[in-house]
């Protein structure tokens, strides 16, 4: 994980370094309690890929995600010229296929 971390030029000294950070130099077990209590303090931990919280990463694509859906029940049915919005024009027509 550290090589794939810090690219294939890396040293191994640089390697080494960042598993002892990362803690991937001990037992697994030992690891997963570790993540399990930090889970339950709320700490979900550290993205390598986003360079963020772990938290913050999730609660940025649910607002996004929540965004999405309000301007989706906002949206007004495409299938036909109507005044329902999309999902009430689907309860009523059973689907948004037009006709």
């Amino acid at each position: 994980m550290a090589r794939k971390v810090l690219g294939a030029y890396a040293t191994q000294e640089q390697v080494d370094l960042l598993t002892k950070q990362m803690g991937l130099d001990r037992p697994v077990l030992v690891r997963y309690v570790d993540y399990l209590a930090a889970l339950a303090s709320g700490d979900l931990g550290y993205s390598t890929r986003f360079k963020l919280p772990v938290k913050d990463v999730i609660f940025k694509h649910l607002a996004n995600t929540r965004s999405w859906r309000r301007s989706r029940s906002r949206a007004s049915c495409r299938c036909r010229p109507c005044s329902a919005s999309w999902p009430a024009c689907v309860r009523l027509r059973g689907s948004t296929a037009s006709s």
